[in-house]
């Protein structure tokens, strides 16, 4: 099954949040309608990035790598790197870079 890591601005406070799911569609959905606790009060969100992944351990490993990244440049770099535009396709939801 594929697996996806994303990650989400908030337009509100700039933050961002990064997740892992097979539904990313879903998952965005969730956090703007402020169905994720952690995420409600950060709402509305725009997607930015998201990876493509056919093992879930490997989407895990990646969600952990960019969560550790503490700086903020560091993401945007990220980011700004070249799409993943397979995932970008099948995810089918407009990434706002």
């Amino acid at each position: 099954m594929t697996h996806y890591v994303y990650i989400l601005e908030s337009v509100k406070t700039k933050k961002y949040y990064i997740g892992v799911s097979n539904n990313v569609r879903r998952r965005f959905t969730e956090h703007n309608l402020g169905l994720s606790r952690s995420t409600a009060p950060l709402r509305p969100f725009i997607l930015k990035r998201v990876e493509r992944f056919e093992n879930i351990k490997v989407a895990y490993q990646r969600e952990r790598f960019l969560k550790n990244k503490k700086s903020r440049r560091i993401i945007e770099l990220i980011i700004e790197s070249g799409p993943d535009v397979l995932a970008e396709q099948e995810v089918g939801i407009p990434i706002l870079r």
